[in-house]
């Protein structure tokens, strides 16, 4: 975890007291999704999608797909910049 992510992190804990932010650090992003949200007990989880073009759609995972199809909780998917 860089310095830049913790003082974000900090940020927006000071913001946004009423909500919680964790970092979760894993190789695989779907499993550790999951995985965390499996322990927490989420019932919706946000995540937003990255504005690829076309080639990069071809050669890139999406992760918000395969969340969207191993899940057993709610997913919103919000359009990125």
């Amino acid at each position: 975890i860089t310095s830049e992510t913790l003082i974000k992190k900090r940020e927006w804990q000071v913001n946004h007291p009423y909500l919680e932010l964790d970092i979760v650090q894993k190789e695989d992003v779907e499993k550790g999704l999951l995985e965390y949200c499996n322990n927490k007990m989420i019932d919706v989880l946000g995540v937003v999608r990255r504005d690829l073009n076309i080639f990069q759609r071809l050669f890139t995972e999406s992760n918000s797909k395969q969340l969207l199809n191993n899940s057993n909780f709610a997913i919103l998917v919000l359009k990125g910049k």
